[in-house]
């Protein structure tokens, strides 16, 4: 009884160690894929490290399976018009399944986002371009 009372205890820890994304999770039932479909909405972005304001701002990034994507900013800052920026194009994930590549529709060349947390609900990205380093922590809204 005590083996296996150590064998479930490090077949625990070794499992709970090889967690793909840096902030998790260590083991889901449900694949890559089906974790990243969904209507996103952006909680909290980073610059640098410097958290952006998004009081004026609502921002959706919806993910189908049939590898298409959405991403709309709405902007909302009185006394001036609400403003709606929509940037279609389609995703994939990379060999290792640690990126996401999104094709922006009429532009060569894909956009990584590294993939921080693949949650049920939450998706966090990291992305670096020309030394400065955006983070993007979306909750989701719908599937």
């Amino acid at each position: 009884m005590h083996r296996l009372t150590l064998l479930v205890v490090v077949l625990f820890t070794v499992i709970a160690s090889c967690k793909k994304y840096e902030e998790g999770p260590g083991i889901s039932l449900r694949t890559k894929k089906a974790r990243f479909i969904g209507i996103w909405q952006l909680n909290k972005w980073t610059i640098d490290g410097t958290e952006q304001e998004l009081s004026s701002i609502t921002w959706s990034l919806s993910t189908y399976s049939s590898g298409n994507y959405e991403k709309t900013i709405q902007y909302n800052i009185p006394p001036l018009p609400t403003t709606t920026d929509i940037e279609q194009g389609t995703w994939e994930f990379d060999k290792k399944k640690e990126n996401v590549l999104f094709l922006v529709s009429g532009n060569p060349g894909a956009i990584p986002q590294e993939i921080i947390k693949l949650k049920n609900r939450e998706l966090w990205l990291r992305k670096t371009d020309n030394g400065i380093t955006e983070e993007y922590q979306y909750k989701l809204s719908r599937f």
